[in-house]
C-alpha cells in the first residue's frame, strides 16, 4: 500500500502544471542482461520513482568508453565499472568517483573438468590454459600466490566457447562464473569446476557504480537515492529470480536463453548478496587501498591514486 500511495501522489503530482520527474541515467558496461537484473526490478517495481527519478538504462557503447560516456555528458549520469579501470581512469585524470560495487568481488576465474585433476592454482604447473587477451596479468597473481609464474603453463589464445575445454584441447579456461561457467555446466550436465580469482589473490570489485564529481557536488541527494533504489531492485530481483529472468526476456533482450539466464542470475546471487551479507555496500577505503596495492606490484597500475578523489564519502 506505502508503493501504491507513492504512485498515487507521483500520478497526482504529474497532473500538476510545472512537475516533471528527475531525469537520470545509467551507463551499463554489457548488454542488457542479467548481471543487471537489480537495476531492471528498480525500474519495474517502482523504487527509482518513489524519489521522483526517472532512469534510463543504457548498454555498452561501441564508439567509446564507459569513462568518457559518463564524464563527458552532462545528465545527472551513473556508469557501471571495474575497480581496475576505475583506478586508471582516475589515474589519467578523468573525475570519477567510486560508489559501490554491484559485485562484491570478481567473476573471473579458471574453470576445468575433474578428469585433469586440478584442485588448486597450485595443479596450474605443466596444464594448456586458455585465456583471453585481458587474462594473463590476472593469471600471474594468482599463479605467484602458488609459488609459480606464467613460465610453469602453457598459454593458448581462446575465444569463449567452453567446447575448447570440454574437447580437451586444453586443461583450464579463464571465464566468468556468471558466463561461460553456465554454459560449461549445461554442456558436462554439471560436471565442471572452477576456481575464482577473487580466491586466490586477485582483489577486485566488479560492475562498481560510479558517477562524475559533477554529479556528486551538484546533485548529492540523488546519489543517495539512487542507492536506495539500486539496492531494493538487487534485493527484489535476488528473491525472485525466475520473475526476473522473465522481465528481461519480456522488456529488454528478447533473444537470450532462458535457462542460461537463470544460471547465471543464481551466480550471480553469491556475488552481490556474498553469504547472505549486505547489498552493495559503499565501497571500502581499505579494500580499495589493498587491490591497488596490488596492481602496483604487478604493474596494472604505474602510480598511486588519491582514495581521497576516488571513493565517495557517505
Amino acid at each position: 500500500m506505502k508503493r501504491l500511495s507513492t504512485f498515487l501522489l507521483i500520478a497526482i503530482l504529474a497532473a500538476t502544471e510545472g512537475y516533471a520527474a528527475t531525469q537520470v541515467k545509467i551507463q551499463l558496461d554489457w548488454i542488457y542482461n542479467a548481471q543487471f537484473s537489480g537495476l531492471y526490478q528498480a525500474i519495474e517495481q517502482g523504487y527509482f520513482a518513489e524519489h521522483d527519478l526517472e532512469v534510463e538504462l543504457i548498454k555498452a557503447p561501441k564508439s567509446i568508453g564507459v569513462i568518457e560516456a559518463v564524464v563527458d555528458d552532462d545528465a545527472i549520469i551513473f556508469g557501471s565499472s571495474e575497480s581496475s579501470v576505475l583506478l586508471v581512469e582516475r589515474l589519467k585524470g578523468q573525475p570519477v568517483v567510486a560508489l559501490a560495487p554491484m559485485f562484491q568481488t570478481t567473476p573471473m576465474g579458471w574453470m576445468s573438468l575433474p578428469e585433469t585433476g586440478i584442485e588448486s592454482v597450485n595443479d596450474f604447473k605443466g596444464k594448456r590454459v586458455g585465456i583471453h587477451g585481458d587474462g594473463e596479468k590476472i593469471l600471474e597473481i594468482a599463479l605467484a600466490q602458488a609459488g609459480l609464474n606464467l613460465k610453469d603453463i602453457t598459454f593458448v589464445d581462446v575465444g569463449y566457447d567452453p567446447s575448447i575445454l570440454v574437447n580437451g584441447d586444453i586443461d583450464l579456461m579463464q571465464a566468468y562464473v556468471i558466463d561461460e561457467f553456465v554454459e560449461l555446466q549445461r554442456l558436462t550436465n554439471g560436471r565442471g569446476k572452477i576456481l575464482l580469482a577473487g580466491e586466490n589473490g586477485y582483489l577486485a570489485y566488479s560492475q562498481v557504480l560510479f558517477t562524475s564529481e559533477s554529479v556528486i557536488g551538484n546533485h548529492r541527494e540523488v546519489v543517495f537515492q539512487i542507492m536506495e533504489a539500486c539496492r531494493k531492485g538487487w534485493a527484489y530481483a535476488l528473491d525472485h529470480q525466475p520473475e526476473t529472468v522473465a522481465l528481461i526476456l519480456e522488456k529488454w533482450t528478447p533473444e537470450l536463453n532462458r535457462d542460461y539466464q537463470l544460471g547465471s542470475l543464481a551466480k550471480i546471487e553469491g556475488l552481490v548478496r556474498p553469504a547472505g551479507g549486505d547489498i552493495m555496500p559503499w565501497v571500502s577505503a581499505d579494500k580499495w587501498k589493498a587491490m591497488q596495492d596490488l596492481l602496483l606490484e604487478f604493474d596494472l597500475l604505474t602510480a598511486a591514486v588519491s582514495m581521497d578523489d576516488l571513493i565517495f564519502k557517505p
